[in-house]
């Protein structure tokens, strides 16, 4: 009875997301993939459930998340204010991370993600893409002079394109192929994440030479 009450709960919360906003639905599949998955191998679900929710996806959606493109975007670069587009980058695998001064795990992520950005850039065309959330630039500036990166920084003062991606926690990121699909997407950060988004790279410049 309670795999059966879980069945209901999940179909009806993926039903929830995908009434509210269609492009959020389908570019969280590969996340609620991989979080089920994940507790499938630590057998705190049944196959069952996994069967069922994966079908309950496959009937609201006939996209799949791998194929969902990157929604572009134009926002001033933090200090020049020159205009900059997603579309600059076309071709190149882009890390789009969401950011702002008061978050935490922010003073983690973009150091770690500043050293992984210039590690692949000498063997792959690779780019961090790093969007400030602060009301006030100042702000953000003071924390980039503490925690300097060399990836372009943009200022989304107004959210705009945070609600394009739907970003709800700091930091949010979003992994885009050389296709500009979105195919994975990162909450929160942790130490260990920093390898799992290496892998998910690596796994890209692998299918994409096969």
């Amino acid at each position: 009875m309670a795999i059966f009450n879980l069945h209901i709960v999940l179909f009806l919360a993926i039903w929830s997301i995908y009434r509210l906003n269609l492009y959020n639905y389908i570019t969280h599949l590969k996340f609620i993939e991989y979080k089920l998955t994940e507790m499938l191998m630590n057998h705190h679900v049944s196959s069952l459930l996994t069967t069922t929710v994966f079908l309950s996806l496959a009937s609201l959606n006939t996209a799949s998340a791998g194929s969902v493109p990157a929604r572009n975007f134009k926002l001033p670069e933090i200090y020049s204010q020159k205009l900059v587009e997603l579309r600059d980058y076309k071709n190149k695998i882009i890390y789009l991370d969401f950011w702002a001064s008061w978050c935490k795990p922010c003073r983690k992520s973009l150091p770690e993600l500043n050293k992984l950005r210039e590690d692949l850039k000498k063997q792959i065309d690779f780019e961090v893409i790093a969007i400030n959330l602060d009301e006030n630039i100042e702000e953000a500036k003071d924390f980039l002079s503490k925690h300097p990166v060399t990836f372009p920084v943009l200022s989304d003062v107004k959210g705009k394109a945070a609600r394009l991606y739907g970003v709800s926690i700091m930091p949010s990121s979003y992994l885009i192929d050389t296709s500009g699909n979105v195919v994975a997407i990162y909450r929160g950060f942790k130490d260990k994440d920093i390898h799992k988004i290496k892998n998910s790279i690596n796994l890209l410049v692998k299918n994409k030479l096969n």
